[in-house]
């Protein structure tokens, strides 16, 4: 009955801590990718993407492609979509980590830290990132399922990984895990793996999320955007939808891994005593490797962080649980964390219903980063403040003096308020300096400058 309770419970307060997410609109990659993409939008969905690991989430794209379907594109029905994968996630959490630690209290409140943590908002607010939400769902199914029915696993395992292709990480632990199935695993790894790297060969550079134009400086920064990560989910302050990409440093870096290697020393000389530090530890590390060691243009990422924070909350359930034996009641002081956390939650799910709003906050985090700026023009074109929009572009060409898309950009401004003549000079711009910019050159075109060229 006590577990019927707190399993009730869990899904009333994860639920209603969620429920304002449901108003909010479509951000950023939604519209070139979901909205703008025919996978999603055309009436026949092309199956053999599951072959090509087109983007690396057939099987997400395939949840769009019946969202949008059934429920063209209203938003509303793409959030709730997530809303209920964010809940089914929870309760898969909650089972795994009953069945790890033999004891429902310390289960919820690892599911509860889990569900109401303000750093979990960017994916289940984010429609785009309903991969993160959609692949993490199949994780725990593996792992719930793995060890009784191994074969069953395996096809949890490919769907995750169909899902969002990070997934494939988790052949780690399932190696060690099931040693029943290990060549069914080696095999499924490899076909996946050559699959996606055959697909990441033959698709041009800009079409692909994990790229980045300087790896090395990416690698050097990592190990901070690790500890970054870290400082997330222990206080989630200064939550953006883009956070600036660490500044690396030979010694910042060298700092930062020396620190990673006490972390480790330290859980592992404590594997006896504390096994579940060690676990949660080795947990977080699995899940934000393939983001940290991949160079993509995100460095950091709330939603990257979105199953690897299980961990976390697994090491502060476990920690609660030993306050609890000096006398404190384990749900008196979830308490107190739900209201630290839970006001956070409802207010950034308040701030991803204001595009505007999520693209100042970004610019206040990174006042000298090109993006946001350009961003925020975007979101304010979008909604028709097209003088706002015009000084957020001139702002974003103060960083970037040569960046094509604020002068193409500012030409949409210009064109918009009907300066014809400013809006191609400005189009002109931004194809001089970037002779593929597919739209500055469709607009030269439409003003009747078919024959322009540089």
């Amino acid at each position: 009955m006590a577990r019927v309770i707190l399993f009730a419970l869990l899904i009333l307060i994860a639920g209603g801590v969620y429920i304002n997410s449901l108003p909010g609109g479509f951000h950023y990659d939604d519209f070139p990718l979901l909205l703008d993409n025919p996978v999603v939008t055309s009436g026949v969905f092309p199956f053999e993407i599951f072959l090509g690991h087109y983007w690396g989430r057939p099987l997400t794209l395939f949840s769009f492609h019946w969202n949008y379907q059934l429920f063209g594109d209203n938003p509303f029905f793409f959030h709730l979509f997530s809303y209920f994968l964010h809940l089914i996630v929870v309760v898969l959490l909650f089972a795994l980590a009953r069945r790890y630690s033999r004891n429902d209290y310390l289960a919820f409140a690892t599911a509860l830290i889990f569900a109401v943590h303000p750093i979990q908002t960017q994916a289940v607010n984010y429609v785009w990132s309903r991969s993160v939400l959609l692949m993490s769902v199949f994780v725990l199914l593996c792992l719930l399922f793995c060890r009784r029915y191994p074969l069953l696993g395996l096809v949890f395992l490919q769907l995750a990984i169909w899902s969002r292709a990070e997934a494939i990480v988790l052949v780690v632990p399932l190696i060690i895990m099931i040693p029943s199935v290990r060549k069914s695993i080696v095999i499924m790894t490899g076909v996946n793996a050559a699959i996606l790297v055959g697909y990441l060969c033959l698709t041009p550079p800009e079409n692909v999320a994990w790229t980045h134009s300087d790896p090395v400086s990416f690698w050097v920064a990592a190990p901070l955007a690790l500890w970054k990560y870290f400082g997330l989910m222990l206080w989630p302050s200064q939550l953006t939808i883009d956070h600036p990409n660490p500044a690396g440093s030979v010694f910042l870096t060298l700092a930062a891994l020396c620190a990673l290697a006490i972390l480790l020393v330290g859980t592992v000389r404590l594997r006896k005593t504390c096994p579940w530090l060690l676990l949660g530890v080795s947990w977080i590390l699995l899940f934000l490797a393939p983001s940290l060691l991949i160079p993509n243009s995100d460095l950091v990422n709330e939603s990257r962080s979105y199953l690897a924070f299980a961990g976390f909350a697994f090491i502060l359930a476990q920690l609660t649980g030993m306050i609890r034996r000096k006398g404190l009641g384990i749900l008196s002081l979830l308490l107190i964390v739900s209201l630290l956390y839970i006001p956070t939650t409802l207010g950034r799910n308040q701030a991803w219903q204001d595009e505007t709003l999520l693209w100042e906050e970004a610019v206040a985090c990174a006042p000298t980063e090109l993006r946001p700026r350009y961003n925020l023009g975007v979101a304010l074109a979008r909604v028709g403040e097209l003088f706002r929009a015009t000084m957020a572009f001139k702002e974003a060409l103060e960083v970037s003096p040569e960046d094509d898309l604020s002068y193409a950009a500012l030409g949409y401004c210009a064109e918009s308020r009907g300066e014809r003549s400013e809006a191609l000079r400005l189009y002109k711009r931004a194809l001089s300096l970037n002779p593929r910019n597919t739209y500055a050159r469709l607009r030269i075109e439409e003003f009747g400058y078919e024959g322009f060229y540089y």
